[in-house]
């Protein structure tokens, strides 16, 4: 099985690219296979709204990047909040995606913001979207804050953090088998 994550924070540095990679780990574990994207070095062009519906698109950063969600049997989305949300870069990343191109996919929610209760806000906004592109959001989401990493390291460090990673990837191993084998008798 193939998924592809998505580091959606403009920083290089970000809490949330962290948490991606144990999420990483944990499905690398699972005998996943990873696609990683850090959306602040991928060269995606202005959008232009009125080549939006051309297939394919009229830019080889974006075909790529359509491309890449749809070899994909599951998607891991991380990003930073901010005011509350998620990242505009990531925003602006799935603003390229066509309507069907998460359909039959579980997807897996990950946040990271100034406090954890913020974070969650951010994955419940990239639910609807999630919802919006025909895509499955896991129940297990994770939002972590500052506090949850290792101050000298970075390294998240939060156990029940560290337990949700294994349990998200958990669930979007299950949820893929259970997407793929139930495409299969259709």
């Amino acid at each position: 099985m193939k998924a592809i994550c998505v580091s959606g924070s403009p920083s290089a540095t970000a809490g949330s690219h962290r948490l991606l990679t144990s999420v990483i780990e944990a499905l690398a574990e699972r005998g996943w296979e990873i696609d990683l994207i850090r959306l602040r070095e991928f060269p995606l062009p202005p959008l232009d709204v009125s080549a939006y519906y051309v297939d394919p698109y009229p830019d080889a950063a974006v075909q790529q990047w359509r491309s890449r969600v749809g070899a994909a049997d599951a998607v891991v989305l991380a990003t930073s909040v901010h005011h509350a949300s998620y990242s505009g870069l990531l925003k602006y990343a799935l603003d390229f995606l066509t309507a069907d191109a998460f359909v039959n996919k579980p997807v897996a929610l990950l946040a990271n913001g100034g406090a954890a209760r913020g974070a969650t806000i951010g994955c419940e906004h990239l639910r609807a979207v999630v919802k919006a592109l025909g895509g499955w959001a896991g129940p297990t989401q994770i939002a972590s804050s500052p506090q949850d990493f290792d101050a000298e390291t970075g390294e998240l460090s939060n156990k029940a953090l560290l337990r949700r990673c294994q349990s998200a990837a958990e669930e979007l191993t299950m949820f893929t088998r259970a997407v793929r084998g139930a495409a299969a008798t259709v």
